[in-house]
């Protein structure tokens, strides 16, 4: 597994971390065909085993490199589930838009590592931020700025009015520009 017992430990510190990802990347009507803790102890194996790649040296390296791992293995999960997703269409429309998000992540792989690398640490900051929102304004923005949704459609998925959606979208994102400019100014110092 690991190459060494620390390097075990390190991992393990991020394993909340690993999960909330995972949760926060599984649309909730995957949820019986997709568990996010599963999900998670695969990525933490294959990080395990893959340790002697890890070239980053800070806590958002690391962070980085993990969520490389989640998303390319959760395009594997979306990929085995997809010709049973053809079957049950409303499902299969979740998954197909869960993989372009996935795809559009992995497809930017041709830009020179370097950029890569900014653009998945940046985007592992949002994650973070987003993990730190309340569950509803979470998913209210996740709904309407990843996936697209409309604020109608948000509303019906969500059982509420739309005028809440737009108070959770807006307290949702003004929270969320506070926790990525903290998040900005304490970059790399803890896991």
């Amino acid at each position: 597994m690991c190459d060494a017992p620390q390097n075990c430990e390190v991992l393990e510190k991020y394993r909340d971390f690993v999960l909330g990802l995972a949760r926060l990347h599984i649309d909730k009507r995957l949820a019986r065909k997709l568990d996010a803790d599963d999900l998670a102890q695969e990525t933490l194996l294959k990080a395990y085993a893959g340790w002697v790649s890890m070239r980053g040296t800070t806590p958002g390296q690391v962070k980085s490199w993990l969520r490389t791992i989640l998303l390319r293995t959760l395009w594997d999960a979306l990929a085995k589930i997809l010709p049973e997703m053809e079957v049950e269409r409303p499902l299969g429309d979740v998954v197909q838009s869960s993989s372009a998000q996935l795809a559009n992540f992995l497809a930017a792989a041709d830009t020179t590592p370097g950029a890569h690398a900014l653009r998945n640490e940046q985007a592992t900051q949002l994650e973070e931020a987003m993990l730190a929102l309340p569950e509803r304004q979470r998913e209210a923005v996740r709904l309407k700025h990843l996936l697209g949704w409309s604020a109608a459609a948000i509303s019906e998925h969500m059982s509420t009015s739309t005028s809440a959606v737009a108070g959770l979208l807006n307290h949702g994102l003004v929270k969320l520009n506070k926790l990525l400019t903290e998040l900005e100014s304490t970059c790399g110092n803890s896991p």
